[in-house]
């Protein structure tokens, strides 16, 4: 007979939040401000995920990638203004990849969900789930006060992976060849031009053998300071959801990126006093599950620009899927500028659940599809729309896929405006 050392504990509450990433981000605000109690379990120390967790702090999606115009004007861009990167009456945007700071970010984000009581619990991973026919019971997590199985009446799957929706029996899909993960690494103390990517490029490319460097991508800049660069090139072709898998993959990254460290230092005068700062606190996944939902948004949806009733959110992004086939440098995605395009509430149902939310890149989208749909501000606009349609539904009594879409949709509307009369 197995003896437990700790009970597990039982907590309510309207919405729970699982995940702390864009997604989580724009639900669980969302939520709270539409007066739900709402929990975020999240598995870091941090809200943020790809933003914090893996170094890669883009606003990708926020505008139109052919005007530059904000189309996506809701909590994310709230949060963008609060950074102090904008303005809330601002309309357009001098670039299409906006860059934060990832600290900031993560200290912004503590700050709202203070001032709209949003409770959250970092270091809780979600562990598991009971259903009850159609509806999820509970989610159960672990941290150091012990298991709890948190008791929600509506459950936004914000995980990335989809592991509620999929644990709780939701159908999904996962690619055969699914994008590779990376991992980014931070460079100190070095000169930077115009043309470093270039340079750093032709090293790795002369160097790629199976003993030195097995393969790469870009490699591609950004920096947060005049004399450091943050570097996005490991290409880590592993199932992310297999745990010796994934480890694997995290320190292979390493090793990669130390590699292309030194290599760098070797061979350019660039890096000559340059220093390694760190690795990624995590590794960064583009692609896992995805749910089948009760719509699954398509590669001609974009690429037509399709209209949708129950549209909740523009994608702009472009269609960017980084290959997996072992092919090196920088791969073709920018021949395609999309026009914003609708995503619709059906992509974040899942299909035999109707207490469950999913919004993020494991919404209901064809692989293709999702190499636009993945990015953090059109997830974090997803979330917004799953905070309200959550309250909606607990207020109406009815499950996810009979909530009043008008409504929601015009409420979106309306607390943008709110927003902007707010400053």
């Amino acid at each position: 007979m197995i003896t437990y050392h700790k009970q597990v504990s039982t907590i309510e509450v309207d919405v729970l939040v699982c995940g702390s990433g864009s997604a989580g981000v724009g639900a669980a605000i969302a939520a709270a401000k539409n007066g739900a109690s709402t929990l975020v379990l999240e598995k870091n120390g941090y809200s943020g995920g790809i933003i914090t967790a893996v170094h890669n702090p883009f606003f990708d999606g926020l505008v139109d990638l052919r005007t530059k115009e904000v189309i996506c004007k809701g909590i994310a861009f709230d949060l963008y203004t609060r950074m102090g990167y904008a303005r809330l009456t601002d309309t357009h945007m001098p670039d299409i990849h906006q860059t934060v700071d990832p600290e900031l970010f993560k200290l912004t984000v503590d700050r709202m969900y203070k001032q709209y009581g949003v409770k959250v619990w970092y270091h809780s991973p979600v562990i598991d789930v009971v259903t009850e026919g159609s509806r999820i019971k509970a989610v159960l997590t672990a941290n150091k006060g012990g298991v709890y199985a948190i008791v929600p009446k509506v459950v936004i799957d914000t995980t990335g992976d989809a592991d509620v929706a999929a644990w709780g029996g939701a159908p999904f899909e996962i690619s055969s060849t699914p994008q590779p993960m990376t991992l980014h690494f931070r460079i100190g103390n070095v000169q930077v031009t115009e043309d470093l990517d270039e340079k750093c490029g032709e090293v790795l490319k002369r160097h790629l053998t199976g003993d030195a460097l097995r393969t790469y991508g870009g490699p591609w800049f950004f920096s947060l300071a005049p004399d450091e660069i943050t570097i996005n090139a490991t290409r880590i072709i592993r199932p992310a959801l297999d745990p010796e898998q994934k480890s694997m993959g995290e320190t292979e990254g390493r090793e990669d990126a130390w590699r292309m460290f030194e290599l760098w230092k070797q061979e350019l005068p660039e890096f000559k006093n340059a220093y390694f700062i760190s690795s990624g606190p995590e590794i960064g996944v583009r692609e896992t599950r995805r749910i089948v939902g009760d719509y699954t948004i398509t590669l001609d949806d974009i690429i037509k620009c399709h209209t949708f009733d129950d549209a909740i959110v523009k994608g702009s992004w472009f269609v960017d899927i980084h290959p997996s086939d072992g092919s090196v440098g920088v791969h073709p995605h920018r021949n395609f500028v999309p026009v914003p395009y609708d995503i619709p509430y059906r992509t974040m149902i899942p299909q035999k659940l109707e207490n469950v939310l999913v919004a993020g890149r494991c919404h209901s989208a064809t692989r293709e599809a999702l190499g636009s749909t993945r990015v953090t501000i059109t997830a974090m606009g997803m979330g917004e729309a799953a905070g309200i349609a959550a309250r909606m539904a607990i207020q109406s009594g009815k499950p996810m896929q009979q909530i009043d879409v008008a409504k929601l949709q015009g409420i979106l509307a309306i607390q943008e405006v709110q927003q902007k009369q707010a400053i």
